[in-house]
């Protein structure tokens, strides 16, 4: 999320964006303790969320001032809130890594895949949001495609430490980040691409088959059988925009 740094902040988009950020926070401490209560996350991971969910917020922040408009508006509201969501799964994670973890409790893993296809479920509703109130921008788009990227990698990153899939499932949430490595040295992926509604019906196939791998009780090869699909679509959208962008 760094490319939304601005230079030049804006006060008023600020002000407009306060009261979201202030009741995002909220929202976030109060189903991590929740997690927290049901012991599905230690202190250690209450924290990490919070810790996780500010640096994405203060990012954010930093980013308002490419806003032309002085009002942060109901998509880019929506995207917080996919956001927050997704700021609970560092927790999970820091708690699936512990010597002593122990899957949680059926109910409580119910719950946490529920929150998660929550965030998948609104995933989309801020671009028709957007379109449809005339407010759509390079900061919102921008701002979802980061959004989803974060949910990719932490997805990734809690099947692995909950040894549902083997450490190849990183590749899936790493993918993004690798691209934008390999384009600070390589120009070609600098440059823009086409909007692809194909590229965001895999995104979102990617992460439901990775929700998938976390429903409670799920026999072991069928995680691995998920996540690789998984892999696979993604793998291979990335190569058909790669190959987009040498022919054109």
């Amino acid at each position: 999320m760094t490319s939304l740094v601005s230079l030049h902040p804006s006060s008023d988009i600020r002000r407009s964006a306060a009261p979201a950020l202030a009741a995002a926070f909220c929202l976030q401490s109060i189903l991590a303790l929740g997690l927290l209560a049901a012991h599905a996350i230690g202190p250690a991971g209450a924290l990490a969320d919070s810790a996780v969910f500010g640096a994405g917020a203060a990012v954010l922040w930093r980013g308002l001032g490419q806003l032309a408009d002085d009002r942060f508006g109901l998509a880019n509201a929506v995207t917080l809130l996919r956001w927050t969501l997704i700021a609970l799964l560092p927790g999970l994670i820091l708690a699936a890594r512990l010597p002593a973890y122990h899957p949680p409790s059926p109910p409580t893993g119910w719950a946490i895949v529920i929150l998660g296809a929550l965030t998948l479920g609104l995933d989309g509703v801020d671009g028709r949001i957007a379109r449809r109130r005339g407010q759509a921008t390079d900061f919102g788009a921008r701002f979802d495609m980061e959004v989803d990227a974060a949910f990719v990698l932490g997805l990734s990153l809690l099947t692995w430490a909950a040894g549902l899939v083997p450490a190849w499932v990183l590749l899936s949430g790493a993918l993004r980040y690798l691209w934008i490595g390999a384009g600070m040295a390589w120009a070609v992926l600098r440059r823009p691409l086409r909007p692809s509604r194909l590229r965001r019906s895999i995104c979102a196939i990617q992460l439901g088959l990775l929700l998938g791998c976390l429903i409670p009780d799920l026999p072991h090869p069928s995680s691995i059988l998920l996540a690789g699909l998984g892999l696979g679509l993604l793998a291979w959208s990335f190569s058909r925009d790669l190959v987009f962008l040498l022919r054109s």
